[in-house]
């Protein structure tokens, strides 16, 4: 028979293991993390701002001065959308953030998991946009920096991505905040929240949209 001895040194031995297995799943995450930032803002976004520039011949456009400032709209909408898409979609699925705990005998509308993915994707595209082409390693990235990691594309154009994804990132902001406090700004169900988040999105980028395309005119 196992004694109290043999028991006392089992749960020693499980503790552990629980704690070692903690530590080692810490580890794995933040380096995955790490890794998986370092590949979008390493690779992936001067990849994607290239395609971008060739597809929409930001370079050719700046040497003709016509259509400039189309472009820049179009790139602002392009790079502000995923983000309004996932959020309109978790809010109008019935997600409330509070800073409260509920009142006894309430209920938290519940969300289908695939909108929160949804939400997720559309995040990490949106920080991809907004940090990999404005911010560098410890300061706002210069144009002809961003143009050397991107390549094919003058110091002009890549300012032009630049000053395009720059609503992007005031609508980070945004979003952020609504979803931090909407429940005490709107009174009404999913779907109210919902069409005035996208109002209030509709404000925001496109205010910001017209600041910094103001020299493209």
């Amino acid at each position: 028979m196992r004694g109290p001895q043999h028991e006392n040194q089992t749960n020693r031995a499980s503790r552990t293991w629980s704690r070692v297995r903690l530590v080692l799943t810490v580890v794995v995450a933040s380096a995955g993390t790490i890794g998986a930032l370092l590949l979008v803002y390493v690779v992936l976004a001067p990849l994607y701002l290239g395609v971008l520039a060739r597809l929409f011949a930001v370079d050719e456009r700046l040497h003709a001065r016509t259509g400039v400032a189309l472009v820049h709209g179009v790139l602002a909408f392009l790079f502000a959308a995923p983000l309004v898409v996932g959020v309109m979609l978790t809010v109008r699925g019935g997600a409330t953030v509070r800073r409260r705990v509920p009142r006894p005998g309430t209920r938290r509308p519940q969300v289908a998991r695939w909108r929160w993915v949804l939400l997720g994707l559309a995040g990490a595209y949106t920080i991809m946009v907004a940090f990999g082409t404005i911010g560098g390693r410890r300061a706002r990235l210069l144009p002809a920096e961003l143009a050397d990691r991107i390549g094919d594309v003058s110091p002009a154009g890549a300012e032009l991505l630049q000053q395009a994804a720059y609503p992007t990132l005031a609508l980070l902001v945004y979003s952020f905040a609504y979803l931090r406090w909407m429940t005490w700004l709107v009174r009404g169900g999913p779907r109210r929240r919902g069409w005035v988040y996208l109002t209030g999105a509709a404000v925001v980028v496109g205010l910001v949209a017209a600041i910094t395309g103001a020299q493209y005119r």
